[in-house]
């Protein structure tokens, strides 16, 4: 069996490479065995703790513990929820008026409008997604601290990897490598709860299709804040809908879970 290359995503400071590696393979076996297929070898999967190298305070993101944010911030995140925000919930906002209005006002206006519109969908999805959109414009516009992250991981993917799963932001570096052949050998890309599901992402990455050579499965749940509910859409790319249930749907137990036949097959 081809070994496995993990690439987690943010807010993973407060965990080791250890404590990870042990909750993907478990999430992973668990997924195998109820497909009937054996469990992975123990040194199946590979999975760097890249977190420090990219973190600039990644646990406090919410408006409450930082409500200042970049001119860049603000350009990059707002055009965002752009992408992901319906007419329909923006009209329930402006009916609603100002006085509903939660995220902080030191924000512009036109961002907290998009922010409670996405609330409307789910109950704090703004924040949550403002969050996490942060954390992928630091990598896709620090060209310096995204190479570092790319040369981390490539090292620790030693040869015979012919799989490699990304999980929220680390679907995003998963497949920046792939398309600058940083990672050689690789026969299956596996991209779960994926900001790349987000136009604006997308564009920046310049992502029209899928990888040559590479077998490209891009899991998403419709309840994802994350990737605004939707796959990719995009050629050379098999979107595949999962359930990881309504408490924890970007959770990556339960993309493992749904993508370990994809992972355990690779090779």
């Amino acid at each position: 069996m081809a070994r496995i290359g993990g690439v987690h995503g943010i807010r993973q400071l407060r965990t080791s490479e250890k404590i990870l590696k042990g909750q993907w393979s478990e999430a992973l076996n668990r997924g195998l065995a109820d497909l009937g297929q054996p469990r992975l070898p123990a040194d199946a999967l590979e999975l760097p703790h890249w977190t420090r190298l990219l973190a600039r305070g990644a646990e406090h993101l919410g408006p409450e513990e930082e409500p200042s944010l970049s001119a860049e911030d603000i350009a990059f995140v707002t055009a965002a929820l752009e992408d992901v925000v319906s007419e329909e919930e923006l009209a329930r906002v402006d009916a609603a008026g100002e006085g509903t209005l939660g995220p902080p006002q030191l924000w512009p206006a036109a961002l907290t409008r998009l922010m409670c519109a996405y609330d409307q969908r789910w109950p704090r999805a703004g924040e949550f997604f403002v969050a996490r959109m942060r954390e992928v414009r630091l990598y896709l516009y620090e060209p310096r601290l995204a190479e570092q992250v790319r040369e981390f991981v490539a090292e620790a993917f030693a040869p015979g990897v012919g799989a490699v799963v990304g999980h929220s932001l680390g679907s995003v570096i998963g497949y920046d490598l792939l398309r600058r052949g940083e990672v050689k050998g690789v026969r299956t890309f596996v991209s779960c709860g994926s900001p790349l599901a987000v136009p604006t992402v997308r564009r920046a990455l310049g992502v029209v299709e899928g990888v040559d050579g590479v077998r490209w499965v891009n899991a998403f749940d419709p309840k994802d804040v994350v990737t605004g509910g939707a796959g990719l859409g995009l050629a050379g790319v098999v979107d595949v809908e999962v359930d990881n249930g309504r408490v924890d749907p970007h959770g990556v137990a339960g993309y493992l879970e749904a993508v370990a036949g994809e992972c355990g097959t690779a090779g």
